[in-house]
């Protein structure tokens, strides 16, 4: 019974995770006209949008169900300071976890697409930048390094020593 249940779970495991990784295969590349009207459920940038207004067009949420709001996922992130704010882009969460990491994440349950972790020795991470644009997630290492990751696995497509580091 134990084994039949265990099989089960990985199985859905599996499952969840194909499902995972077809949405990063569809990747739609980031275009400027996207970042300029980024689609409802999609948070591109800092503030959503150029003009900063940091508002949601989205309307599940309202004054009359959100008391109703409950936790859909979470996921430890580790010790050190969270202080960049995630992109969503078509279901996919990209975030910066402290320890020099960049995860992709399925907004809708929290399960792991792909991390990326800088090389041991960079230091505690204070990445604050992260940015989306054509097929890349970008972002600035703790060791003065801006890295261009491919969105749909996480491999690093370039990197640059910052001339200010």
């Amino acid at each position: 019974m134990i084994r039949k249940r265990l099989l089960v779970l990985t199985v859905a495991m599996v499952a969840a995770a194909a499902a995972s990784l077809a949405q990063v295969r569809e990747f739609v590349p980031v275009t400027g006209a996207t970042l300029e009207n980024p689609g409802p459920n999609d948070w591109l940038m800092y503030s959503r949008t150029y003009d900063a207004q940091r508002f949601s067009p989205l309307t599940q949420i309202n004054r009359q169900n959100v008391a109703r709001l409950r936790e859909v996922f979470k996921r430890d992130l580790g010790n050190g300071s969270q202080e960049s704010i995630p992109i969503v882009y078509r279901g996919v969460m990209y975030l910066v976890a402290p320890g020099a990491s960049v995860l992709a994440l399925d907004a809708t349950n929290g399960n792991l697409i792909w991390e990326h972790k800088r090389p041991e020795g960079t230091g505690p991470s204070r990445t604050k930048a992260l940015a989306i644009y054509e097929d890349l997630v970008l972002f600035t290492s703790p060791d003065g390094f801006v890295v261009g990751l491919d969105a749909r696995t996480g491999a690093v497509r370039w990197e640059t020593k910052s001339p200010g580091a």
